[in-house]
Parts: structure tokens; sequence; C-alpha cells
């Protein structure tokens, strides 16, 4: 009996995988955000997703000429597409916040228990996994006493991120290389691509 009820704990547990991009030109310049990824359940897929070169897993998607036997597929439950722009001139540093920040704005509307955020931004995943604990500790200011650029911006993500790790949720901020023509196929990352194009 009890062996069932884990089984069906299992079975209704979801995660979300969302690859983020923001980019302007010029920069500083007009500029805007995109977003792409899945929302999906840790049961294995029944039938195809339709995509023949790529596996959905629950850490993105996995090039099937790369895919071990011991890669676990997940089930999707929907696709996530988004995008946005600014009214006044940003920064590549801001759009690239405004996509995090937009990822986990969508996340926050789902039982999940784990978000996996990819951004092919150093500086976001650089602020999130280190930066922002430091910051907070002394008065959202640099370590020289100095404004930390887009502060608002920060703060809301890592709001945002707390907010989900208080109701349980596992939220991961992982970086990937940018869309360009000199990567090789096998190297692309294909949600970047596409949040990139969105």
């Amino acid at each position: 009996m009890q062996v069932e009820n884990n089984e069906k704990a299992t079975e209704s547990k979801q995660g979300m995988v969302i690859y983020c991009d923001g980019g302007c030109r010029p920069n500083p310049g007009p500029g805007g955000w995109g977003l792409h990824g899945y929302l999906f359940s840790y049961q294995a897929p029944k039938k195809g997703t339709g995509l023949s070169d790529y596996a959905l897993t629950a850490s993105g998607y996995v090039p099937k000429a790369k895919e071990s036997e011991k890669t676990p597929r997940i089930t999707p439950i929907h696709y996530v597409d988004g995008y946005g722009c600014f009214s006044f001139d940003i920064s590549n540093n801001l759009a690239e916040l405004a996509a995090g920040i937009n990822a986990l704005r969508h996340a926050s509307q789902y039982d999940v228990d784990l978000v996996q955020i990819y951004t092919d931004s150093e500086h976001v995943c650089n602020g999130i996994n280190s930066w922002v604990h430091n910051w907070r500790n002394n008065g959202w200011l640099k370590a020289d006493g100095s404004e930390i650029a887009n502060v608002k911006y920060w703060r809301e993500l890592s709001e945002l991120r707390d907010t989900l790790v208080a109701r349980g949720v596992e939220v991961k901020f992982s970086w990937v290389k940018g869309h360009t023509d000199a990567l090789k196929e096998h190297d692309t990352i294909i949600g970047n691509v596409v949040a990139d194009r969105l």
C-alpha cells in the first residue's frame, strides 16, 4: 500500500525547463527578451515527442546522438514560448536579467519541484549563483560600497527565486553556449537558439 502511494506521488510531480535569452542592438539600445522551454511530468513518455533529433529530459534537450540508455526521458505537458521588449533603451545585461525574471515568473504559476533555467549570460549565472548573496548581506551594494547596476532587477530575480525555494522548489541557473553559426551542429543548444529567435 505504501508503495502505491509513493508511485502516485512520483507520477504527479512536475518540473520545468526554460531557456532564456536577451539582447539589444546597439548596446545600449532597443532590446528585448525571449524564452522557450517546457513543463513536464517525470513519467516516461508513452509515445514520441515529435522531435526527431532531440530527447526531452528533466535537464533539458539532449541530442539523440548523445543520449545514453541511462538518460531518463520525461513527458512534456506543454511547451513555453514567450518574448517581450522595452519602451526605453537598455543594456544587454538588463535584457538577459529580464529574460531570467520572466522565466521565473512563468514557473511560479505551476506546482513544480524543479525549475531548470538555462542562459547564455555568464553575468546572470554568476550574479544569481554567487554575487546576490553578498550584495544582499551588504545592503544591496558592492563590496566597495558602490551601487549595483540594475539593482531593481537583481532584487526581483533573487526574490522570485527565493519564493520558489521557500515552496520547496529546486531552482537551478546554468550557463550554456550562446547561439552562433560557428558552433558545430552537435554543439548547438536548441533551446537557446529558439529563445534567441523569440
